[in-house]
């Protein structure tokens, strides 16, 4: 989408093709998409770079899991929590400023699915 909001022609997929991901912005200018479902759960991320370029997926990167949510914070990071993996979770996974999703943080929260998060402290 242009600055003027002008939809753009289709682009070829890049990645693993899942349902129920989660997304987040980081930065003033990048995003990453996260978790999912393809049939069963997965670990996969990819970062969307300050041109709009998806990066190949990266695997193993925490509990695999559909329905998580997932917010922007502090102005270069993110966060992705809760979701379901064979039951719901209250797992949390922390992104630094380069894109790359941290180990699982456990209990935080009452475990849910199909969770939405905003962006903060930008």
């Amino acid at each position: 989408v242009s600055n003027s909001g002008v939809i753009s022609s289709d682009v070829t997929g890049v990645g693993t093709a899942r349902m129920d991901l989660a997304a987040a912005g980081y930065g003033s200018d990048k995003a990453i998409f996260a978790y999912g479902d393809t049939g069963s759960n997965v670990s996969i991320s990819n970062l969307v770079n300050n041109s709009g370029v998806v990066a190949n997926d990266v695997t193993g990167v925490g509990t695999a899991r559909r329905g998580a949510g997932a917010a922007g914070y502090g102005g270069d990071k993110a966060i992705f929590a809760y979701g379901a993996g064979g039951s719901v979770t209250a797992v949390s996974n922390l992104v630094n400023n380069s894109g790359v999703i941290a180990t699982d943080v456990t209990g935080v929260g009452t475990a849910r699915e199909a969770f939405n998060g905003t962006e903060f402290g930008y």
